[in-house]
């Protein structure tokens, strides 16, 4: 499968422009995926609340781009996008607006999703769900452009275009998925069953600045400087784990996606565009929890005790239920202090270690902590 890779050192208009229309003319030209007038729907990554320089989001200006560019074919273009939590029409403003996409919409008439009703999608040969309910606008959409970010990511070690469209499943319902499939690799091959179900016309993963540490949202900001276009999403995704210098059977969604004949490890990938040897990170720091999953055969008993578990750090905690909210398992509440502040407690006995918690703290008062026993 075909990847293309161009350098992008920072995020200027003119300079995204050109890599965009390289990447289109190595997969037929822009007017072969999008008929003049057509409608088009673009799903970003707005995982939560957070501007533009975290590395949280797909940044705006590679989408300002995109969007330059279908303007050329259509006027007709969506965003959609369903961040984790609850997704009121007011909250989505307000996540739009920080990430910076809404400047882009009101620069170039672009419409934002608001609408949060879903479909239930069949997949009949799925691995683990034959269903998948999807955000309306995405289900319906014949032409739909995933503009994902490149980051590191406590659960799945590492997340991209295949891990983006987990995003399609409606605010408070992927607590649910959460806790229908409360064991990672279960959870990976939920992934892959959206990935079997929904086709984006075209992939697109923003590594020009990544997250690295504990991500989506909790991590650091690193330089990479590259964008990355194809067809197929575990086949960009790759190419993303190449620049990240990270082993694909060290990720559970490729090891997911392996076992289920959806993208074997032996699947070739082709790097097209400009040479990736300068680009490629031999320093990227991988979240605390990614030694865990190299021990998956391990009895469970050991697996307990060597995974890493949320902590809430009391002194950044402001007491807004947002993880209280967004637990699967419900198993977050808050507590009064002797002070009459209200502060985040986990109750470990039914935590299902999904750090859904860590990654939609609005104020990241969520960390991840290794049990010291894993350092041995």
């Amino acid at each position: 499968m075909n990847v293309s890779v161009y350098a992008c050192p920072a995020y200027s208009l003119p300079d995204l422009e050109q890599a965009l229309i390289r990447i289109f003319q190595d997969f037929g030209g822009l007017e072969k995926m999008v008929p003049a007038g057509a409608p088009v729907v673009i799903k970003p990554n707005l995982v939560s609340k957070r501007p533009p320089h975290a590395a949280a989001t797909t940044h705006p200006a590679p989408v300002e781009a995109l969007v330059r560019l279908l303007k050329t074919r259509t006027e007709d273009i969506t965003f959609a996008e369903c961040p984790g939590g609850l997704n009121t029409p007011a909250i989505l403003e307000g996540v739009y607006k920080t990430t910076g996409m809404k400047d882009v919409a009101l620069r170039y008439g672009v419409k934002i999703c608001l609408d949060m009703t879903s479909e239930r999608l069949h997949c009949p040969d799925g691995y683990v769900s034959k269903n998948v309910d999807t955000l309306s606008a995405i289900a319906r959409a014949k032409i739909f452009f995933n503009v994902a970010k490149l980051k590191s990511h406590a659960l799945t070690v590492m997340t991209g275009c295949a891990k983006n469209l987990f995003g399609v499943i409606p605010g408070l319902m992927k607590a649910e998925m959460h806790a229908r499939f409360p064991d990672i690799h279960t959870f990976c091959r939920f992934v892959c069953d959206i990935n079997r179900t929904i086709t984006p016309t075209f992939n697109l993963l923003d590594a020009i600045t990544v997250m690295e540490g504990n991500g989506p949202t909790g991590g650091t900001p690193k330089q990479l400087g590259a964008l990355l276009g194809g067809t197929n999403t575990f086949a960009v995704d790759a190419a993303g784990a190449m620049l990240l210098g990270i082993d694909r059977k060290e990720i559970p969604l490729f090891q997911a996606a392996h076992d289920s004949g959806l993208f074997p490890f032996d699947t070739p990938v082709v790097v097209w565009g400009d040479s990736v040897e300068g680009l490629v990170l031999s320093d990227f720091v991988l979240p605390d929890t990614h030694s865990f999953h190299l021990f998956r055969n391990m009895p469970k008993v050991l697996q307990k005790l060597l995974r890493p578990s949320p902590s809430i750090h009391k002194k950044n905690c402001i007491g807004c239920g947002e993880c209280v909210r967004d637990c699967p398992q419900k198993t977050i509440s808050l507590l009064c202090t002797k002070q009459g502040k209200k502060r985040a407690k986990i109750h470990y006995k039914h935590c299902i270690r999904c750090y859904c918690c860590q990654e939609l703290c609005p104020v990241q008062a969520v960390k991840i902590k290794r049990n010291p026993v894993s350092f041995l």
